[in-house]
């Protein structure tokens, strides 16, 4: 069945049930990052990583923020947390992390 529509909440949800199936497969694709060019690496909602010399990088994680768009603070809502051994434990709303 195809979903017109999904929330940040149901995909969160939706996203940690696929990390319980195979939490390795999900850590390689989180950890994915590959060179974008300025245009997408500029996008707004987009997050990329800025190596320097033109290079930018783009990763699941923007994508799927840029699928919702950034807050205010430019941060996507879309969050992970990691474990002791900085593996992807969960995904979570990036307002419920602690400082």
């Amino acid at each position: 069945m195809i979903k017109e529509t999904i929330t940040l909440d149901e995909t969160i949800e939706k996203l940690n049930h696929f990390l319980e199936l195979d939490k390795e497969a999900m850590n390689q694709l989180i950890n994915i990052r590959v060179e974008c060019n300025n245009q997408l690496g500029t996008h707004p909602d987009i997050q990329v990583i800025d190596f320097g010399n033109d290079k930018l990088r783009i990763g699941l994680l923007g994508i799927l923020n840029g699928l919702f768009g950034s807050r205010e603070d430019l941060w996507g809502e879309i969050g992970i947390h990691v474990n002791d051994e900085d593996k992807l434990d969960k995904f979570i709303r990036t307002s419920t992390w602690k400082s």
